[in-house]
């Protein structure tokens, strides 16, 4: 929590962070656990959490889009590697 809070404190720095987050190499456990925490958290939406501020609100929509450009990128490259080694043309 303190680290958060850390972050949190320097916006500058924080948005830096977030602009130059590796999104196509996040990290199985990563999206797991953050699967779960929305599983259980049904009200973790922009809406509801723009309650509490607006940079809240883009914080949640950045968490959000990370974690559903994840999701995309794992079916893409699925369908990619099954098209490649399935495909006729390549036998």
């Amino acid at each position: 929590m303190v680290e958060a809070k850390k972050q949190v404190a320097e916006p500058k720095k924080l948005m830096e962070r977030l602009e130059k987050y590796d999104r196509d190499n996040i990290q199985e456990k990563v999206t797991d656990k953050l699967g779960q925490f929305l599983k259980e958290n049904p009200n973790f939406t922009p809406a509801f959490v723009a309650n509490a501020s607006t940079a809240a609100k883009g914080l949640c929509l950045w968490v959000l889009a990370m974690y559903k450009y994840n999701l995309v990128n794992k079916v893409k490259y699925r369908c990619f590697f099954e098209f490649n080694c399935c495909s006729p043309l390549h036998h």
